[in-house]
């Protein structure tokens, strides 16, 4: 009742798209997500998060010189915003601009120095320079603000490897692994419902 409610009062305006937008991106509804976002940003092009979002949609779509825009236009209005420069980070590092994207990462983190995205992207680059000891310190950072990110872990083991610590890749390996095993599991209960 309250959405139906909700639908009835506020579907012309640029917020209730903008939300709209969100429920669809988060559903991976990808063009129906970029429709609402963009009639959003048409009525109000000013409004926060709505660039941000459009960015998210077309990096997610692979549409990197787009998202790259959008991102700025955030980051125009909203300049302290370190999600931005953390997306903007994956895009440089996604279209092989290292040294902007490791800009980017570290303009994230003096914004907002427990952004695991950014300790991430910055874990990505070292380990891609072949610098492991410095890929190592961001992945573990990554790790401890992110513990149940598998990809994390993956990546960490990755750099233990290449810098000869076996045993603790073997352990970051096994947490990864143990993470997508219990995220499947789950993801089946959710598919299966409940069991009588």
């Amino acid at each position: 009742r309250a959405a139906k409610q909700l639908l009835a009062v506020g579907k012309n305006t640029p917020e209730f798209r903008l939300w709209m937008g969100r429920a669809f991106l988060n559903k991976q509804e990808y063009p129906l997500a970029l429709k609402a976002f963009r009639s959003a940003a048409a009525a109000n092009p000013k409004m926060p998060m709505v660039h941000f979002n459009l960015g998210v949609v077309y990096q997610r779509m692979h549409k990197f010189a787009q998202a790259r825009r959008q991102f700025l236009a955030d980051i125009a209005l909203e300049p302290t915003i370190p999600y931005n420069y953390s997306h903007l980070g994956e895009i440089y590092f996604d279209t092989g601009h290292p040294h902007q994207a490791r800009r980017a990462f570290l303009h994230a983190l003096r914004l907002a120095p427990n952004l695991a995205a950014a300790d991430f992207g910055l874990g990505q680059l070292e380990l891609q320079t072949r610098r492991y000891p410095q890929a190592i310190t961001y992945l573990r950072r990554a790790a401890g603000l992110k513990p149940e990110s598998a990809s994390v872990h993956a990546l960490l083991g990755q750099a233990y490897l290449r810098s000869g610590h076996r045993r603790q890749a073997q352990a970051e390996f096994a947490a990864s692994n143990r993470i997508r095993r219990a995220n499947a599991a789950k993801l089946q209960r959710e598919v299966s419902g409940p069991r009588h």
